[in-house]
């Protein structure tokens, strides 16, 4: 199996000196800095299939990454991340297709938005709330971006799921026949921060 490169935004926050879980949002924008120049170094020197993950926080990406490398062997580049704005992830694509990678986005939803939120409050990382509602309401509105641009990417879009007993998570993919059946899809699932929070704090 060739070897893959991953390059994380919560990973790079360990690599400044003075780093704790427990300020984790402190942290997070120099890290996505130090992430995205990794990122931008990689897919220029080294020829292999890229990754780009997005997702909410706690949407279980991190597991889902850990379940795709075994697959793909051949390697690659991924990057693991929520990518929270249009304008970071067009600079990503362009600077993956300059090169001629091949190139995916990998979008990853919780079956239950409730169930991530719980997971997000019992992570050693800690984030103000509002960290968990930004990023499952702006990684959606990224996606629909990305899939109504003209990019020629491929957009995949997998829903995290538990077993029966709750204690295996699996991924599966949801299937579109078209690009306006994943577009109407998209569009269905976008939130605002009132919605969310009803979802999530009033909803039986």
């Amino acid at each position: 199996m060739a070897k893959s490169l991953i390059v994380s935004v919560d990973e790079c926050k360990k690599y400044f000196p003075k780093y704790n879980p427990k300020h984790a949002e402190k942290y997070h924008k120099d890290s996505a800095k130090l992430a995205d120049k990794w990122f931008e170094y990689a897919v220029k020197f080294i020829p292999t299939k890229v990754v780009l993950l997005a997702g909410g926080s706690a949407s279980g990406k991190t597991e889902y990454l850990s379940q795709l490398v075994q697959k793909i062997k051949e390697g690659g580049i991924f990057y693991d991340g929520t990518l929270p704005s249009y304008k970071g992830a067009e600079i990503k694509i362009k600077n993956t297709l300059k090169f001629n990678r091949n190139l995916e986005i990998h979008f990853v939803l919780p079956d239950d938005i409730r169930r991530a939120y719980v997971g997000f409050l019992e992570r050693e990382r800690q984030f103000d709330i509002s960290h968990f509602y930004r990023t499952h309401i702006d990684s959606r509105k990224t996606i629909l971006e990305i899939c109504k641009s003209d990019f020629e990417v491929t957009v995949r879009i997998f829903e995290n799921k538990f077993s029966k007993t709750g204690k295996t998570m699996f991924f599966e993919e949801i299937e579109f026949f078209s690009k306006k059946s994943k577009i109407d899809y998209l569009e269905s699932i976008q939130y605002n921060e009132s919605t969310l929070k009803d979802i999530i704090l009033f909803n039986d």
